[in-house]
């Protein structure tokens, strides 16, 4: 192979690139995603066992071509899993053989039974066009999760008119999974503090913790083991006994997971300049089902640090 592209790049000389379309083979995919070929080809021989377990856990994230859409003149195929910017990528297309303009975009959305809400599509396409698009799938939600391996990624399309914004369907659930799924086991970690067992939902706090957006968050392991779509989220929050601004919203799918926070906002109304100086957080919560309707709402709930 050395010497090929040797031949290769001198038959192109300085004008050219020398490109290899190998497909979605993880050689093919290091070499036009990652490395380029000269770099693939040298580290083959510098990095032999570097370059094995990299193959490995490519191969090991194989998202086979589907069409996972085809009604109302619209057309959506899922096409690999890639590696992103902000973390994998499952790269799609999206066509309209409609007369209008359309957005299509991702709902309830989980990878290997977890919740992720910053992870998404949205795609606007115009009547008669394609577009290439990407479904992308936060890194930071995964490391929050436990998950270093995507096995399985669900969700459904909402698709309506951009210019008018009618509605024109809610797709079924659409699950996708890779070549690891049927052997692959997502470690759960619902270690912490169980504050709420009832009606087939589970809440567990795991800390408190720092956060560079937010003045802290309170970190929680929430379950769903019932048969229908659950919303859990926090009301009247206090901190050290002064009511203060927070943001907990958790929506989740039937037998799905979330690891989700309360973010807690304005911490100078409590008189607390750290973290360390909370020393206790009350508040209740309250779960609904997905057409509002009460399941539960807890009496206070109070955590307390040292």
């Amino acid at each position: 192979i050395p010497q090929n592209y040797e031949d290769w790049a001198n038959y192109i000389g300085e004008d050219g690139l020398v490109y290899l379309n190998s497909g979605y083979s993880a050689m093919g995919y290091l070499m036009n995603y990652w490395m380029g070929v000269e770099n693939t080809i040298y580290a083959s021989y510098d990095f032999e066992d570097v370059l094995d377990e990299c193959v490995q856990k490519i191969n090991n994230n194989v998202l086979e071509q589907v069409e996972i859409y085809n009604a109302n003149g619209v057309v959506v195929t899922a096409n690999r899993l890639e590696e992103g910017i902000f973390g994998p990528e499952i790269a799609m297309t999206v066509e309209n053989n409609s007369d209008k303009n359309i957005t299509v975009s991702s709902r309830e959305l989980s990878v290997n039974g977890y919740m992720f809400d910053g992870s998404s599509l949205y795609a606007d396409v115009a009547a008669g066009k394609k577009s290439k698009e990407t479904l992308t799938i936060m890194s930071s939600e995964m490391e929050e999760a436990g998950i270093d391996t995507v096995a399985e990624v669900a969700f459904w399309l909402h698709i309506y008119e951009s210019d008018s914004f009618k509605d024109i369907d809610d797709s079924d659930l659409i699950t996708l999974r890779t070549s690891v799924a049927d052997t692959y086991i997502q470690p759960v970690d619902d270690s912490g503090q169980e504050i709420y067992s009832d009606n087939d939902i589970r809440v567990v706090c795991k800390g408190l913790m720092d956060d560079t957006l937010w003045d802290g968050t309170l970190v929680f392991y929430i379950e769903n083991n019932r048969n229908e779509s659950v919303s859990v989220r926090a009301e009247n929050v206090s901190v050290n006994g002064f009511m203060v601004d927070e943001s907990m919203w958790a929506d989740l799918r039937p037998m799905t997971r979330s690891v989700d926070g309360m973010y807690l906002i304005s911490l100078e109304d409590a008189e607390v300049e750290s973290l360390e100086d909370v020393k206790s957080i009350e508040f209740t919560l309250k779960v609904t089902d997905a057409k509002w309707r009460e399941i539960d709402e807890t009496d206070p709930i109070e955590l307390t640090f040292e």
